[in-house]
């Protein structure tokens, strides 16, 4: 993983000046095509190189903590004082927050580490964008719900793949997907196994498996954080960028405007760990049927404690999503 925090320490911050758009640049190393950047204001900005002929009029972007802007001229001072002249895309954190500017540079790295070329730019760019514009909307799902999903991927036998299947947004219907599995983590700080389902997750097409992954968790201010959850599932998948960067933009798009805070919400894993328990989907308790039409949308709570959980979890084809979980203790 790139790491963009100590570059951005070392560059000089340029004198305030009626020049415009004066910024102390380096380029990233092994991404020459980028670099990173500070301005007179001590911002923390990404500039892209622009190939010849790609800088047609295209609308810049601003959002509360971030700034893009597609086609700006820059003059670059290089370490050694030489000035150049350019067009680039510029990305800036407009922020002055400390964590919020480390959390743009983390991302940046991401971004750039899993773009290639220039040229393929755009679409991370959006990512980038996505990401941000996340952080204005309120959570979507609680701290809890989120840190248990992350414990099930660090647990799992192969955490890319549960990346990968994890939700793109947090009200698809189940947790994980992949082919016909499907894996839905419920938590629960106890001391009943009590879990919120929907009617749809337990009414399955024939040819599905689904499993309820079900366990208890208890904050603790010494445990174990979200943050630290996604940085050790990173190093675990540290050689796919693009998985890394699907992780930073789920958890944003979770957590909402509460990341700041939230990411730092501590539970036990060990605890988390000792109870986890899968159940089969299909033998879950819920509303018979026929259900009446007028009736939608239909919500309960459903107690586990007196329903079978499964012993081992079916393995089947070794590469499904299923055969991924960990075992229980």
């Amino acid at each position: 993983m790139l790491a963009l925090e100590p570059l951005f320490a070392s560059l000089d911050q340029p004198p305030a000046s009626g020049e415009d758009h004066l910024v102390s640049a380096k380029p990233i190393p092994g991404h020459e095509h980028f670099r990173i950047a500070k301005d007179a204001a001590g911002c923390a900005l990404i500039l892209a190189s622009i190939a010849s002929g790609a800088t047609g009029a295209q609308a810049s972007l601003v959002l509360e903590h971030l700034r893009v802007e597609p086609a700006r001229p820059c003059r670059v001072r290089h370490p050694n004082g030489a000035v150049e002249s350019g067009t680039f895309t510029v990305v800036t954190c407009v922020s002055h927050e400390p964590p919020l500017r480390s959390y743009f540079l983390l991302v940046a790295g991401l971004i750039v580490e899993s773009s290639g070329e220039a040229a393929s730019l755009p679409g991370k760019i959006q990512a980038f964008v996505e990401l941000f514009r996340a952080l204005q909307q309120p959570a979507r799902k609680s701290a809890q719900g989120l840190w248990a999903e992350l414990a099930l991927i660090l647990w799992s036998r192969k955490p890319a793949t549960l990346l990968r299947a994890w939700h793109a947004q947090p009200e698809e219907r189940f947790d994980f997907s992949l082919g016909r599995d499907r894996v839905e983590v419920k938590s629960t700080i106890g001391p009943q196994r009590r879990h919120h389902f929907s009617q749809m997750q337990l009414d399955l097409p024939r040819d599905t498996s689904a499993v309820v992954a079900s366990m208890f968790v208890e904050r603790a201010g010494g445990g174990v954080s979200i943050r630290s959850l996604m940085d050790r599932i990173g190093r675990l998948a540290s050689s796919e960028p693009d998985l890394l960067l699907r992780l930073e933009s789920v958890v944003a798009a979770t957590l909402g405007s509460t990341l700041r805070s939230s990411i730092a919400e501590c539970f036990d894993l060990e605890r988390a760990s000792g109870s986890l328990r899968y159940f089969d989907a299909r033998i879950i308790p819920r509303v018979p049927e026929p259900i009446h039409p007028a009736l939608s949308d239909l919500r309960f709570v459903v107690d586990l404690g007196g329903v079978p959980s499964l012993e081992t979890v079916p393995a089947g084809d070794p590469e499904a999503l299923i055969a991924c979980l960990p075992m229980p203790r």
